[in-house]
């Protein structure tokens, strides 16, 4: 983990790192290269689909000045810090301006990448998720919005009492299921780890997949799904095939396909019946004073319907209406509909719109 004050001269480094990477991606030499190696009669399937991602990664990083990539790296890295102190303050007005800066960077990356007749929304999509048009995304994803508000209210309507799981629950007790939870679902902890942060995430690769989770000790069901989540994440990695490894293609087609990944470990997996019935035992033993009765119990309250202000910790039908808030004000912040000074308010006025939720002042 980071010390505390090292996050300016990580930046420096990952900075220094992206000027290295972006001098290779855009080497005049890789268009002969690829032409070369197109003359060869007999090329297999992954090596043209190596020569395909390569043509990609070449075009692309060539459109985009060094300098910019560089700024990106090193602002991108510094407000990672600057955002957890803010968070830590509960002052959001203090990531203001690191965050306006990002914006302005990544307007102008779009700038560089969109094709004619292409928003720069859709451009800075073919990144994680390559020939998705916006529209397209965006019909998709508005479809969802009533629906979702509609089952809600349903499931509200009728669902019984659900027993809530009360209590303090030993933060490295959960450290320590959530590990246990993780070489269960085959993780591979000589190639990979688990730490605590302050939000879950993945990173890494095939033989160094690291994942993180945040312990709330009044809620031990938010570590462990938050760690089967990223667990879902780290095995996309672990299981990229070893030959492949390293090559253009050894690596993630799309975060679609990764996300679909962690949230069917998750969701379909981590709340179902039978992992339910897993998991209890586990629970009783770290928790000998959990007051649930049994792994039914413990299932209605890993199934709990309730609106609610974090995405991480939101049940099913809750989950995708946070994913497409955010979305909609991502597009309109990179499309300059939406300005980062409005960015608060504009949220809180959509979150009570979809959630009937008011955010509160602190």
């Amino acid at each position: 983990m980071m010390p505390k004050n090292g996050s300016y001269a990580r930046a420096e480094q990952l900075a220094t790192i992206e000027e290295f990477i972006h001098n290779l991606k855009t080497d005049k030499r890789i268009p002969n290269w690829i032409e070369s190696v197109h003359s060869y009669k007999k090329l297999s399937k992954i090596q043209m689909a190596n020569l395909h991602e390569i043509s990609k990664i070449y075009r692309n990083a060539s459109k985009v000045p060094k300098k910019l990539s560089i700024e990106l790296a090193k602002t991108t890295a510094l407000a990672q810090d600057t955002w957890a102190h803010a968070r830590d303050k509960i002052k959001p007005e203090d990531l203001i301006p690191s965050l306006k800066k990002i914006i302005h960077l990544k307007r102008s990356e779009a700038d560089c990448l969109r094709e004619t007749n292409q928003d720069r929304y859709e451009a800075l999509l073919q990144k994680f998720e390559p020939y998705q048009s916006n529209s397209n995304l965006k019909s998709v994803l508005k479809s969802l919005r009533e629906p979702l508000k509609e089952l809600r209210e349903k499931i509200l309507s009728k669902k019984d009492s659900t027993k809530e799981i009360k209590g303090r629950f030993n933060r490295n007790a959960q450290i320590k299921i959530s590990k246990e939870i993780a070489r269960d679902l085959c993780f591979n902890f000589d190639s990979g780890r688990l730490d605590e942060s302050l939000h879950p995430f993945s990173s890494g690769h095939r033989t160094d997949a690291r994942i993180t989770t945040r312990v709330d000790q009044s809620n031990p069901l938010s570590c462990i799904s938050s760690v089967m989540h990223e667990v879902g994440h780290a095995l996309y990695e672990q299981g990229i095939p070893e030959n492949l490894y390293g090559q253009p293609v050894g690596t993630w087609c799309s975060m679609g396909f990764h996300e679909s990944q962690s949230r069917l470990i998750e969701t379909q997996i981590g709340r179902s019946h039978a992992f339910c019935e897993y998991l209890f035992p586990i629970m009783k033993r770290y928790f000998p004073n959990l007051d649930l009765k049994n792994s039914e119990e413990l299932y209605r309250a890993a199934n709990n319907v309730c609106p609610n202000y974090i995405r991480v910790d939101s049940d099913e039908v809750n989950y995708n209406l946070h994913i497409l808030i955010r979305y909609e004000l991502e597009e309109e912040l990179i499309s300059e509909k939406l300005e980062v000074e409005q960015l608060e308010e504009e949220w809180n006025l959509r979150f009570y719109k979809d959630f009937d939720l008011k955010i509160k002042k602190s």
